[in-house]
């Protein structure tokens, strides 16, 4: 996890005003490596890292009166802008899919497969076992026991029912009995899945999850047995895992948005889906399974907690499956403040930090400004006389 802070006040201006040795290139860049990993303030509808903001700032342009013995550049023209930042905590996670499902064989010979990467809905097939296929359904638990007419009401009557309705298969009420028109309504499922029509239903023919799977891994060879997990799936949802450090738990509040960074070099929102209740650590336990053998201590300092974060706009991610991401929890935020271009600052040469105002006179004047939080390339700032809309130089891009 890491913060990335901003280099404010005076101190700052007096570095840039200081001459600059190679030196003091090498001292700035080893610290702004050290910078790079710490918090910063993003722009709330901002998606790139701040650390360029940050690393910015320590190398202030020179006002007028300071360069006035330099060849003239013409720069480019910013305005000041009234806008919201954010102040985020970045924490390392993991784009992955939702949900794990190891599905096991029914027994028989394996005599079909679905191929890595396969999504598999409702109703589709999910293996193939002696000649036949094995159907899925949606539901929350598995079958467990044979389904037909004068079994006992139970929820997995209600959940054989549910998925034929939602297969198109009508004429009956979608309850917990097994009634004589759910028994006409498997039969016509059956004969379309090209299994007995039997009118009863057995935990052999389906497998149930609670939603649509995607395979990850096919453990299972055909020819051979259908024992042990012969598929293993995952949801087809992408979520990003976080363990966020226990001691930060704060920072995890359901619904509410993130930003994420991807390896791709964009970003993209997110929105915190899930907050686990059971901190662990690395060091709870050993290979052997017995207590970790660290320093008194360590296992509390290292325990977190499991976060799970949904993509605002999954396409974002392109085609990755699996991927390490940086999420961005908000720690503060700062609304309508005044914000331009980190690179519209320079040094005051009477100290400070100022903007140079385009005015429409012949050279840009001077106004002194105060700066506040840094984010993805703007710096908050006050001052007399600022106002949103006022035109300001800025470094020609």
């Amino acid at each position: 996890m890491s913060r990335e802070v901003s280099a404010e006040g005076p101190d700052a201006v007096d570095q840039a005003e200081q001459p600059v040795t190679s030196t003091d290139w090498e001292d700035t860049s080893r610290q702004s490596a050290r910078l790079s990993r710490r918090t910063g303030w993003w722009m709330a509808a901002g998606t790139a890292a701040v650390v360029a903001a940050t690393a910015a700032i320590l190398v202030v342009r020179q006002s007028p009166r300071q360069a006035a013995e330099r060849p003239a550049t013409p720069g480019a023209v910013a305005t000041v802008q009234r806008t919201d930042l954010i102040e985020r905590e970045r924490v390392d996670g993991t784009l992955r899919y939702a949900g794990s499902y190891p599905i096991a064989g029914s027994g028989g010979v394996l005599t079909w497969l679905p191929a890595p990467g396969r999504e598999i809905r409702r109703g589709q097939q999910v293996y193939g076992v002696d000649g036949r296929l094995v159907r899925l359904f949606y539901g929350p638990t598995p079958l467990w026991r044979d389904l037909r007419v004068g079994v006992s009401n139970g929820a997995d009557v209600l959940a054989v029912e549910r998925n034929l309705a939602a297969l198109g298969y009508r004429g009956m009420t979608v309850d917990n009995r097994f009634t004589e028109a759910t028994r006409a309504a498997v039969r016509r499922w059956q004969e379309d899945a090209r299994l007995p029509r039997t009118g009863v239903v057995t935990p052999a023919m389906v497998v149930v999850t609670p939603d649509a799977i995607r395979v990850g891994s096919v453990p299972g060879l055909l020819g051979r047995p259908a024992q042990g997990n012969v598929l293993l799936a995952t949801g087809t949802r992408r979520v990003v895992a976080v363990d966020l450090p226990a001691a930060k738990q704060q920072l995890a509040v359901e619904g509410a948005e993130v930003v994420v960074e991807l390896p791709t070099g964009g970003s993209t929102s997110g929105v915190i889906a899930g907050i686990g209740t059971v901190a662990t650590s690395s060091g709870d336990a050993d290979t052997d399974g017995a207590a970790g053998q660290g320093q008194p201590g360590q296992a509390v300092q290292n325990a977190t907690i499991p976060v799970e974060i949904r993509l605002g706009d999954p396409s974002a991610a392109g085609r990755l499956d699996h991927a390490p991401v940086t999420v961005g929890f908000t720690l503060a935020m700062r609304r309508g403040v005044l914000a331009v271009p980190v690179t519209a600052l320079v040094a005051h040469p009477e100290g400070g930090y100022a903007v140079e105002v385009v005015d429409g006179t012949a050279d840009p004047r001077l106004l002194p400004v105060r700066p506040g939080a840094f984010a993805d390339g703007q710096v908050e700032v006050s001052g007399d006389g600022l106002v949103e809309g006022m035109r300001i130089e800025v470094p020609a891009p």
